[in-house]
This record gives C-alpha cells, structure tokens and sequence, in this order.
C-alpha cells in the first residue's frame, strides 16, 4: 500500500511540474500570424487552438515513467535505511 501512495504523490508531483514546464515553454515560443502594425485595432480576447491529445498522452506517460522510476527507488532507499 505504501508503494501506491509513494506512486500516486510522486505522479501527481511530475505530471504537474511538467504541465506547468511545457505550459511556460510553449507561451514562450508563441508568436501571432499577425503583424504588429495591425495589433492596435486587434480586439484583446485572444482565442488558442484547444489541446492536442497526443502531447498530454506524452505527458502523462513521460510522468508516469518518473513516477514509477522513483518509487522504486525511494522504496530501495527506504529499505536500506531501516537495516
């Protein structure tokens, strides 16, 4: 049971770092199609395309990785310290 809530923590910890990463990463390399002469009479509501499944399918398989990577070894790291 321990090994599932070390799972469980540790996933919801990395998928959320990651979301925020890639999140910060792609704002960042965002540029509009449109020039900046016009930007001045551009209404301020700005519409983005909605999400594309196979990068949060990437995510959370990448996460889900992590995770399991690191719960083997805190459970590892865990069992040597109480020996």
């Amino acid at each position: 049971m321990q090994k599932y809530l070390i799972f469980f923590v540790v996933f919801i910890a990395v998928f959320t770092m990651l979301q925020l990463v890639s999140g910060l990463f792609l704002t960042l390399l965002y540029t509009p199609k449109i020039s900046w002469e016009k930007a001045a009479t551009l209404p301020s509501h700005v519409e983005l395309v909605g999400p594309n499944p196979l990068f949060s399918m990437a995510v959370s398989l990448i996460s889900c990785g992590i995770a399991a990577w690191c719960t083997k070894w805190l459970v590892a790291r865990m069992g040597r310290m109480k020996k």
